[in-house]
């Protein structure tokens, strides 16, 4: 019972941390997403998706996290915006 409490108080404290710098980062991301994707509607679905990634690898620990490069939400939203690119050139 007790770990189960320290758990779900450990999954909050990630949750309201990612929530914060999500806020804080939001239009980095966005200005990062719309230089790959070129349109508003295509940065919208991958700022979703990237946040999405970008908390399922999130760390509280890293504070620099949304601007390091090789681990960080740069290679996560190049990855992402690269996927959806070659997506859509098959559509």
């Amino acid at each position: 019972m007790n770990k189960e409490r320290i758990l779900t108080s450990k999954i909050s404290e990630k949750e309201a941390i990612f929530s914060r710098l999500i806020l804080d980062y939001r239009n980095y991301l966005l200005k990062i997403i719309f230089s790959f994707m070129k349109n508003e509607a295509d940065t919208q679905e991958t700022y979703q998706e990237v946040c999405q990634k970008i908390f399922q690898s999130f760390s509280s620990e890293k504070e620099n996290y949304f601007k390091t490069g090789q681990h960080g939400s740069q290679s996560i939203i190049a990855s992402t915006a690269n996927e959806k690119n070659r997506l859509k050139s098959f559509l």
